[in-house]
């Protein structure tokens, strides 16, 4: 980020839409709207000199380590994907690479993690044959496949081996 000494709109906007967000996050600022209407947002924020909530700073410092913490693997740092700008596979391709994914796994996932309306809402339409549907109405489209996919299947394994020995 630029030094907030002597800052002007024109250098809130050489920030990326991400920078932006957390500095007006961190101000209890709203972070919705587009670009032009976020550094300006962020620069009149900067102008009035709001100061940064603590605990807003608290809890993006607690979110920041618990995606850092799923980064590693084992002991092992991989690379983080919303990083990775070259070496992804189209869903065409990357298909091939992903692990095998039963109707037991999603339900064990689910019963585990999610209110059981949602669960039997997304058993019934994966057993419909809606599981599509339901993807596309969330705005999936398309599923890019990193090139370092072995990594991350062999966690997939190990995370399922790891659960079942629970």
């Amino acid at each position: 980020m630029a030094d907030l000494n002597d800052m002007t709109l024109d250098k809130f906007k050489l920030w990326s839409v991400n920078a932006l967000r957390v500095y007006l996050s961190l101000r209890k600022k709203s972070i919705t709207g587009n670009f032009d209407e976020i550094a300006a947002r962020a620069f009149i924020a900067w102008e009035e000199n709001i100061a940064v909530d603590l605990v807003a700073e608290q809890q993006q410092m607690q979110l920041l380590a618990e995606y850092k913490a799923k980064l590693n693997i084992d002991g092992e740092i991989i690379e983080d994907p919303m990083t990775v700008s070259k070496g992804w596979l189209s869903e065409k391709v990357g298909m091939s690479k992903w692990p095998s994914l039963y109707i037991g796994d999603i339900s064990e996932y689910l019963h585990t993690n999610q209110p059981k309306d949602l669960i039997r809402r997304v058993v019934n339409e994966y057993k419909e044959g809606k599981a599509i549907a339901t993807s596309q109405a969330n705005g999936l489209r398309k599923c890019f496949t990193m090139t370092s996919v072995k990594v991350l299947t062999n966690v997939c394994l190990s995370h399922r081996l790891h659960h079942h020995r629970l």
